[in-house]
């Protein structure tokens, strides 16, 4: 019957039916509370971007009953006693919910579901008449979707399960990102997000053939490579990454605008659509809004973060079409930074940044050129990778090596890491013509070599592959977006791993290792966000700091031995 019910041991709740209430939908609660036939009508909720609230009949307000946006250390706004200890997904019954762990009474909070007592009181505290419920099962219709004790199952991590081409081809794009991202990183910071550029190639490589074909499958693959794996890569991951972890937002998002007068082929549009999820959109490029369409979409895509890729001076308004891609993420750190710790510090002996600081576990290796860290987000289906060169090694050497190393079989130690990390933001815009056509395909390029005849009934080639990139990196955790365009004419012991110096990283995803953003940070032209007062940091420790006599301090020594959270570190 559709119904969703809760189940405790001499009470049935249920959602039937909705209404309106000051112009807001609200679905009704029923409730039978002798277990015979008499039913009343308890309550109404509504929903609203990841908060869940309850309609006071007796005063006619709102009240916030749930809020699964929360992260870790957030205080609970149904009582501001209360603060998240930590956020998580589980699976159960095939479904991946949001969990949230709180102090005391109430645990757990599951979306969908509620909390382990009573679904009218987020924190566990008894009903008006002293009575303590605690929920039994959850249904579905006639469907058990959750029981009492799903709310302890495990932390899930899915994975992205790939068969060995696709294995080969991950490991040829991500040697694609490396490649791409040694000819265009430069001297100063810079984000760039090859995956980005994976896609948008990948859908207007369903229009080339011949020379055109060959050379865009090679760039991107490797000679065996098909169009078809490809396009079955990118779906894979289209539509999987999105899914893998509920407390990190992935969206990867595509576009096709097709000015007046042209067609594109239907084989073409069949296959965008089906792989890429993108219905071709035509539109009449003089009508002096499409630059704006263009960039609305961006900005759509992208959570505000990229608000414009095109401009009306390198926009063409007798261009043949435009191809865009959109990737977006926000994850939050698994173990996140205090904000108390964070202090000004130099970097590089240049300038001083925002470095925050932590004291946790985390994966970590080191060899003669270079030492990286695994900074993970969420569930762990997302990291950061840290590769920081020795302080006689340099950027360029520690990715020469980096390239040449099987990071799928690396070995790894988990380590407790005192960790220091920069509070950052770095943009880019980069032309891509030049860097594609250097590592191998200039005929899409030029008018006279360029095949692109499954695309459309007239001759094209690429004039302008564009691609803007920006990311934030602070103590909660790291929000990244790029976007990118193609214009088409007509014609051991605890260890210390202190990021002071230039160092290059990488965001991925953890089961297939597919790189999804790759940087730098050198210090150069970057928006850091400076701490006000550093000193009046550090004093407000979660967990204190002894010296090796015993004696609380209020911040680690410069030099020497100290205690925290039960662990000897020397500096």
């Amino acid at each position: 019957d559709g119904k969703n019910v809760w189940h405790y041991p001499d009470l049935k709740e249920w959602i039937e039916g909705d209404t309106i209430i000051n112009g807001q939908t609200y679905f009704k609660m029923h409730a039978n509370t002798d277990g015979g036939g008499h039913v009343s009508l308890l309550t109404f909720w509504r929903e609203e971007d990841g908060r869940v609230y309850q309609h006071n009949i007796y005063n006619g307000n709102d009240e916030l009953m749930y809020d699964f946006n929360l992260s870790k250390g957030e205080k609970v706004e149904y009582d501001n006693h209360f603060e998240v200890i930590s956020t998580d997904s589980i699976m159960v019954h095939n479904i991946l919910r949001k969990r949230i762990a709180l102090p005391y009474g109430a645990r757990f909070w599951v979306e969908g579901i509620g909390n382990p007592g009573k679904l009218s009181e987020p924190l566990g505290h008894p009903v008006s008449d002293g009575t303590i419920y605690e929920l039994v099962s959850c249904f579905e219709g006639d469907t058990c979707v959750f029981d009492e004790n799903d709310f302890y199952a495990s932390t899930y991590t899915p994975v992205i399960t790939l068969n060995e081409e696709e294995k080969e081809l991950v490991n040829a794009n991500n040697d694609f990102a490396l490649r791409l991202f040694q000819l265009a990183k430069g001297d100063g910071n810079m984000i760039l997000s090859p995956l980005s550029v994976t896609f948008a190639l990948g859908m207007l490589n369903n229009g080339s053939n011949g020379l055109t074909q060959q050379e865009i499958n090679q760039v991107l693959g490797s000679s065996a490579s098909s169009v078809e794996a490809i396009n079955q890569f990118c779906y894979k991951l289209l539509t999987e990454s999105r899914k893998l972890d509920l407390n990190t937002k992935v969206n990867i998002a595509n576009n096709i605008y097709v000015n007046k007068g042209y067609a594109l082929k239907p084989e073409f549009i069949d296959q965008v659509t089906h792989y890429y999820e993108v219905t071709p959109e035509c539109r009449d490029f003089h009508d002096g809004e499409t630059v704006d369409a263009i960039n609305r979409w961006a900005s759509d895509q992208t959570s505000g973060m990229i608000d414009q890729v095109i401009d009306n001076a390198n926009f063409d308004p007798d261009a043949v079409s435009y191809l865009l891609n959109a990737i977006y993420f926000n994850g939050l750190w698994t173990n996140q930074f205090n904000e108390a710790y964070t202090a000004n510090e130099p970097f590089n002996g240049v300038t001083d940044v925002p470095m925050m600081e932590q004291f946790a576990e985390f994966n970590y290796t080191q060899n003669n050129t270079f030492e990286a860290i695994k900074m993970p987000y969420g569930n762990l289906a997302y990291e950061m990778i840290v590769v920081m060169p020795r302080e006689d090694k340099t950027i360029d050497e520690a990715l020469s090596l980096y390239q040449k190393t099987d990071w799928n079989h690396y070995s790894w130690d988990i380590c407790d890491v005192h960790l220091k990390f920069p509070r950052f933001k770095t943009s880019s815009n980069i032309d891509l013509n030049d860097l594609l056509i250097a590592m191998g395909m200039p005929s899409a390029f030029d008018m006279a070599t360029a095949d692109f005849s499954d695309f459309c009934d007239v001759p094209i080639s690429i004039s302008k592959i564009m691609q803007s990139a920006i990311i934030k990196v602070n103590e909660k955790g790291s929000e990244a977006a790029a976007v990118t365009v193609i214009e088409a004419p007509g014609g051991g012991a605890p260890v210390d791993f202190f990021a002071n110096r230039p160092f290059f990283y990488v965001i991925r995803e953890t089961s297939t290792k597919a790189i999804f953003f790759i940087g730098q940070f050198t210090g150069h032209d970057s928006v850091t966000n400076p701490v006000d007062d550093p000193h009046a940091i550090n004093t407000t420790l979660d967990s204190p700091v002894y010296n090796i006599a015993g004696q609380r301090m209020t911040t680690p020594p410069a030099k020497g031995i100290y205690i925290h959270n039960g662990r000897k570190y020397v500096r």
